[in-house]
Order: C-alpha cells, then structure tokens, then sequence
C-alpha cells in the first residue's frame, strides 16, 4: 500500500511521524511524506534516508498560526499536485485543514491537538470571539467534515473536540507509542530534572518547576 503522510517539524508530531513512518516502511508499505513548519535539521531527518520513502520538507505555515491563511491555501494546492503526481492509495494527515481536499482517495486525519481545546484547557474559559478564531473553527470544521475517519491520541482529546466541531461518525482512538529498542535502561542517569519543549506555550506547564524549591538541578531547553 501506498500512503501519503504529513506531519510538521516543531512539536511532538514529528516524533510521532517518525514512528509511524517506520512501523509502516517495516511491514513493507511505500510512504510519501511531506512535512510542514520548518526544514528538520539533521538530527531530526537522518531517518529519512529509508526505502520506499519519498519525502517532501516545506516551510509552509501550519493552520495554528497566525496569519496563517494564505500559507494554508498555497500548501493545499501544493499537496493536492504532489497526491496527484504520486498516486497514493491513502493520505493520512496530521493537519485538520487538509481533510477537506478533493482527493478521490480515503482520507484520515489525526487530531493531535486543537486551538479551542488548548485555550479551555490552559485557561479555563472559552476562546475569545477573534476573527482569526472564526477563521481556525470553520478550517478545522471543514476538515473535520470531509474526513473519511477521524483519530485521537486518547478518549480525551475526542470528547474535548466534539464540544466544538461535529465529528464524522465513529472517531477512533489509537494510542502514541514509541518503538522500546530506541531506548536503554542501562545508560547511567544524572540526578537533575531535564524540560524540553515549547518554553512560551503555557500547556507545558514549565512553569510548575519554579512553584517550589527544587533540589536537584534543573535545565530547561526550548524556545524563548
């Protein structure tokens, strides 16, 4: 089988394509990616050099940014020419927006978060009336919609998602995981505290680190 992929560079999805990626390469599947974001450095593309892997790197903007609109109507134009001069037999999206492109193949979207349920979450009230939140609700309902099958990393994130957008009919659940031989419990461990993320997002909650004296050492990595 045949399967299109997208993904972007600079969250947690990236870690999650990569799984995916390889588990499909493994069990003998041809993959096109095309990622969104950023251009991965090295570190984060020396994967990318597999079997039956087409890949694509953009530095389109992804749909949770701002003045992200005319970036998200040229990528779909882009992606939509690279389905039709590839062929895949599936596309499986990491974005909402792209749900909505006329294909004439399945289409899957992954909803790995969402500007609605992040704001309830973070803040604890409903997100601002803003045009450009007018503008997010009717992309991602858009995509919603027009998806032949809906995934979610947890029942949570369903049920967060269905308190803003109509959902296709039976949304599935399937649960990230991570391949276990990429990591070692025989490597010596530091006695410190290690935060790697998004420093300016308030969902990481890096925040709670500096609630209280800590008595181990603490570094924090991320953008500013």
């Amino acid at each position: 089988m045949h399967v299109l992929i997208t993904a972007d560079t600079i969250g947690g999805v990236w870690t999650y394509t990569r799984e995916l990626v390889s588990g499909l390469l493994d069990r003998g599947h041809k993959i096109t990616l095309v990622s969104f974001g950023k251009i991965p450095s090295g570190g984060e593309s020396f994967w990318l050099t597999r079997k039956d892997l087409t890949y694509y790197p953009t530095v389109f903007p992804l749909e949770w940014m701002q003045q992200a609109q005319p970036g998200i109507t040229e990528s779909a134009r882009y992606l939509a020419r690279i389905v039709h001069e590839s062929r895949p037999d599936v596309a499986h999206f990491s974005q909402f927006c792209y749900g909505a492109l006329q294909l004439g193949i399945p289409k899957v979207v992954v909803a790995h978060s969402d500007g609605f349920t992040w704001w309830k979450a973070v803040h604890e009230t409903d997100a601002p009336d803003t045009d450009w939140f007018r503008w997010y609700k009717t992309l991602v309902s858009r995509g919603l919609q027009c998806a032949d099958a809906v995934v979610a990393p947890s029942r949570w994130m369903l049920d967060a998602l269905s308190g803003y957008y109509d959902l296709p009919q039976n949304p599935t659940v399937i649960y990230n995981g991570r391949n276990t031989t990429l990591f070692s419990s025989k490597d010596p461990k530091a006695d410190c505290v290690l935060s790697v993320g998004r420093v300016w997002d308030e969902a990481k909650q890096i925040k709670l680190l500096f609630a209280q004296q800590q008595f181990v050492p603490v570094t924090i990595a991320g953008s500013a």
